[in-house]
């Protein structure tokens, strides 16, 4: 087995520092219910007849509201997280929703190198394909994080408008496979 890490490759557990994770969870914190309110604001305004099952799934399963209220689902925060993060890296096409949970299963307490062991066991059954494309977007999302938290732009909603930005070479909202294939090219 080769534990030695090549040359210009960082770790994804090392991209973000246990400080920097500290100042988005510290920042996430105060507001806790903005990504489910931004998800259920956005679904509810693109087909308005979902709101009612859209709502029903945020009450259930994610802190949402003014003042924000918990979750109705025995299913802790950090489990939710941990199976969405799994199915997300199944999935083909925009990453952005993977994005959205790599950083919120971070804010809810998983550290880096955990979400790096979901989406390994999610790509040893789903395909390494599947393994390829979510340590993508996992880099990007956390390479974003860092340059949000050096930029002093940590609240959920500065966090949720750069992750879903395809203007950033480094967002998630800019990855797809063929852009995978090609960084991947381009490494020493």
């Amino acid at each position: 087995m080769i534990n030695k890490t090549p040359p210009g490759i960082t770790p994804v557990y090392d991209i973000l520092t246990k400080q920097e994770l500290h100042v988005l969870r510290k920042a996430y914190d105060k507001e806790p219910a903005v990504l489910a309110e931004f998800a259920a604001t956005t679904y509810d305004g693109l087909f308005p007849p979902g709101s009612t099952i859209f709502d029903a799934i945020t009450a259930r399963f994610y802190t949402h509201g003014a003042p924000p209220e918990k979750p109705r689902s025995p299913l802790p925060q950090r489990d939710r997280e941990v199976v969405l993060i799994a199915l997300l890296s199944l999935r083909r096409g925009s990453t952005v929703p993977l994005a959205m949970h790599l950083y919120w299963g971070m804010m809810v307490g998983l550290d880096p190198e955990e979400v790096g062991e979901v989406l390994l066991l999610a790509g040893v059954y789903g395909g390494i394909d599947s393994y390829t494309l979510g340590l993508g977007a996992m880099t990007s999302t956390l390479t974003t994080l860092k340059n949000l938290v050096a930029t002093n732009r940590t609240t959920p909603l500065q966090v949720v408008r750069a992750l879903s930005s395809p203007d950033s070479e480094s967002s998630p909202a800019s990855l797809n496979p063929a852009d995978v294939a090609r960084r991947l090219e381009n490494l020493p």
